[in-house]
C-alpha cells in the first residue's frame, strides 16, 4: 500500500508542501488514512480543483472539476490536453495562453474569467482563481462564474442572465470603471477579444487617459458620458490590428451605476461599403431612380437619369412632392400602384404615363419597393422611359395590320384566280368530253360505213374472176379497211406497245388465222421476213420465251384494253 502511495500524484504533491507533518492528535498515524482524508476533502470541495507541475503533468483533478467540464481525469492527462480541449478556438486559446504566461509573484492569487467548451460542445463562463508556489506547482480553483460575486455581478446587479448577454453578445463591449480621477478598462467580452485580437488582453487595467492618449475624440466621449450621466454615440475611423486595417466604427457609450461606462462598438465598415456600392449604382444607373417618403411622396434623393427623364434638376425635385409636380399624368394609375405597393411591398413593371417639366406626356415602366431607414418607411423607385419602344410597337402593329390586309387581298385574288381556273378546267373537261363524244361518233360512223357500205363491195369484188395481181391488191384493200375498223389496230398502235405499221398488219393477219406463208404471199414479203416480224411482235408484247399462243394473245386485245409491256420487253 505504501508503495502505491509513493507513485500516487496526490502523494507526490503532498511531499512538496513544506508544512510539516500533521498533528497526531488530529490524524491517524497511518499515511493511508491521511491520503483518504485528503481525497475526501478534494472531492467534497464546491470548487473544481486542478494542480499541475512545471512540465504540465496534472497532479490533482477532483470530481467537481469532472462535473464542471464533463471530462474525466483520464481524458485530461496534462495541461496541454486541458487547453486544447477546453479552448478549441485558436484565437481565444491564444488569449488564454498569453494570460497564463504573465508572471505573478509566488503564492499570490490571480482571478480571471474565461469561457470553456464542455465535453458536450456547449460553453460555460467560469471564474479561475490561481496561485503558483516557488517550485512552479500551480493550483487553480474553478467555479461557474454565474455563481461568483466578483465586480461584474456588482456592475450589472440584475442577475446572471445579463452577465451571459454581456459575455456572449455579438457586439464588442468594453467596461470602464472610474477610479482616482480616471476611467480604467476592467473587462471586455468575447466579441471584443475576437474583433481586436490577442492584444486586447493587454488593455485590461490600463487607464483610458493612457490607453486612448492618441484618440482624444474617443476619450472625450467616455468622459462626457460619465460626467453627464447620459448616452453618447459617435462614429470613428480606427486601425484594427493585426493588419491595421482602417474600419468605420460606431461607439455607443452608456453610463451604469455606480461608476461605470459601458462602450458598445459596432463595425460600420460593411455597411459603409454597401452604401458606397449602392450610391455608385444609384448615381450611374441608366434608369431613373429616386427615394421618396412613403407617406406623402416627398423626394429625398434622385439620380441624374431620373432628372433627365423628368426634365427637372435635382434641386427642383428634392423636398417637393410627386403629386405637386404632376409627374403622374393619370392620378388613378398612381393610386392603383400605391395599393399594390401597400399590399405586396413591391411593384414591378407597372406601365404608366408621366408628364415632363415641359408638359410632354410620355410612356414609362415603373418598379418600386418599400424600404425602412431608421424606422422610417421610404419608397425606392426605378423608372424607364419606354416611349420610343411604345412607338416602335405601335408602328410594328400597324405594319402587321397592313401586312394582314395585303395578305387578305392577295388571298382573295388567288381565290378568284383559282375559281376562274376551276371554271376553265370545268369548261375544258366539258370540251374534252364533247371531243371524246364526237370522236366516238366519228369512229362509229366510220366503222359503220366501212363495215356496211365498203366491205360488202370488196367481198363482191373478190368473188369476181380477177387475176392474181388484182386479187392481191383487193386483199390489201380489204386488210386496210379491217385495220381501220379493228380494235386490235388501235391497241397495237398504242404508244406504249409501239408496233410499226407493218407489224400491225402482220399481227392483224395472224389474229385472222392466216399462216406465215399466206401472210408472206398476201403482203408480197419473204417467209423469213414474216418470221422476223412475228418475233418482234412477241418481244414488244412481252411474251418472248413464253408458252403463249400469239393468235390467242392477239384475240384477247379485242377488249379494247391497251397492252402495257413488261419491263423486260421495254428493254429489248
Amino acid at each position: 500500500m505504501e508503495d502505491d502511495l509513493k507513485n500516487d500524484p496526490l502523494h507526490s504533491y503532498e511531499s512538496t508542501i513544506e508544512t510539516g507533518p500533521p498533528s497526531r492528535s488530529h490524524f491517524d498515524e497511518s499515511p493511508v488514512a491521511l491520503h483518504e482524508l485528503l481525497l475526501s476533502l478534494l472531492d467534497s470541495s464546491p470548487f473544481g480543483i486542478l494542480v499541475h507541475d512545471t512540465s504540465g503533468r496534472i497532479l490533482i483533478y477532483n470530481r467537481q472539476l469532472e462535473h464542471l467540464t464533463g471530462y474525466s481525469s483520464a481524458e485530461i492527462p496534462n495541461i496541454h490536453s486541458w487547453i486544447e480541449k477546453l479552448y478549441p478556438d485558436p484565437s481565444y486559446r491564444q488569449i488564454v495562453l498569453e494570460e497564463r504566461q504573465v508572471s505573478q509573484p509566488p503564492n499570490s492569487w490571480r482571478e480571471r474569467d474565461a469561457a470553456i467548451t464542455l465535453r458536450d460542445g456547449s460553453q460555460r463562463l467560469c471564474q479561475f482563481i490561481s496561485s503558483q508556489d516557488g517550485k512552479g506547482i500551480r493550483t487553480v480553483f474553478i467555479r461557474d462564474a454565474h455563481r461568483s460575486d466578483h465586480h461584474l455581478k456588482d456592475l450589472f446587479s440584475i442577475g446572471d442572465r445579463y452577465r451571459s448577454f454581456y459575455q456572449y453578445g455579438p457586439l464588442p463591449v468594453f467596461s470602464f470603471q472610474y477610479s482616482e480621477g480616471d476611467l480604467v478598462l476592467v473587462s471586455y467580452n468575447y466579441a471584443a477579444a475576437e474583433f481586436f485580437g490577442p492584444k486586447a488582453s493587454g488593455f485590461l487595467g490600463v487607464p483610458a487617459s493612457r490607453l486612448l492618449s492618441n484618440r482624444p475624440d474617443i476619450l472625450g466621449c467616455l468622459e462626457a458620458c460619465f460626467h453627464r450621466r447620459e448616452t453618447t454615440q459617435k462614429e470613428f475611423l480606427v486601425a484594427i490590428p493585426p493588419e491595421a486595417e482602417m474600419k468605420k466604427l460606431r461607439g455607443t457609450f452608456l453610463f451604469a451605476e455606480p461608476n461605470f461606462v459601458i462602450a458598445h462598438i459596432e463595425d460600420l465598415t460593411p455597411l459603409r461599403k454597401a452604401e458606397e456600392k449602392f450610391s455608385l449604382a444609384f448615381q450611374h444607373s441608366t434608369s431613373g431612380q429616386a427615394i421618396t417618403t412613403f407617406e406623402d411622396g416627398r423626394f429625398i434623393d434622385v439620380n441624374p437619369s431620373g432628372c433627365e427623364m423628368s426634365g427637372y434638376s435635382r434641386e427642383e425635385l428634392i423636398g417637393r412632392k410627386v403629386f405637386e409636380l404632376g409627374i403622374w399624368a393619370e392620378p388613378t394609375a398612381r393610386r392603383r400602384m400605391r395599393q399594390r405597393l401597400e399590399k405586396h411591398g413591391v411593384v414591378r413593371n407597372f406601365e404608366y404615363r408621366f408628364r415632363r417639366k415641359s408638359g410632354e406626356i410620355r410612356h414609362g415602366m415603373f418598379s418600386a419597393a418599400i424600404i425602412t431607414i431608421r424606422g422610417q418607411r421610404y419608397i425606392l423607385s426605378e423608372a424607364q422611359d419606354v416611349t420610343e419602344l411604345k412607338e416602335a410597337e405601335a408602328a410594328l402593329r400597324k405594319a402587321h395590320h397592313e401586312l394582314e390586309l395585303r395578305v387578305k387581298e392577295r388571298t382573295l385574288k388567288l381565290e378568284q384566280v383559282a375559281s376562274e381556273l376551276d371554271e376553265a378546267n370545268t369548261a375544258l373537261k366539258i370540251l374534252l368530253r364533247k371531243c371524246d363524244q364526237e370522236r366516238e361518233e366519228l369512229e362509229e360512223k366510220v366503222f359503220y360505213n366501212a363495215k356496211q357500205l365498203i366491205l360488202p363491195y370488196v367481198k363482191k369484188l373478190k368473188r369476181q374472176h380477177l387475176n392474181p395481181s388484182t386479187r392481191s391488191l383487193v386483199a390489201v384493200i380489204e386488210t386496210k379497211i379491217k385495220d381501220l375498223i379493228s380494235p386490235i389496230g388501235k391497241n397495237l398502235g398504242h404508244s406504249v406497245v409501239g408496233l410499226t405499221p407493218m407489224e400491225i398488219r402482220v399481227a392483224d393477219l395472224i389474229q385472222q388465222g392466216s399462216s406465215s406463208k399466206e401472210i408472206a404471199a398476201l403482203l408480197g414479203l419473204s417467209l423469213r421476213t414474216i418470221e422476223t416480224h412475228r418475233k418482234n411482235i412477241r418481244a414488244r408484247l412481252g411474251i418472248t420465251n413464253k408458252k403463249a399462243n400469239l393468235r390467242a394473245f392477239l384475240l384477247s386485245l379485242e377488249t379494247n384494253q391497251p397492252i402495257i409491256r413488261s419491263e423486260s420487253s421495254l428493254t429489248k
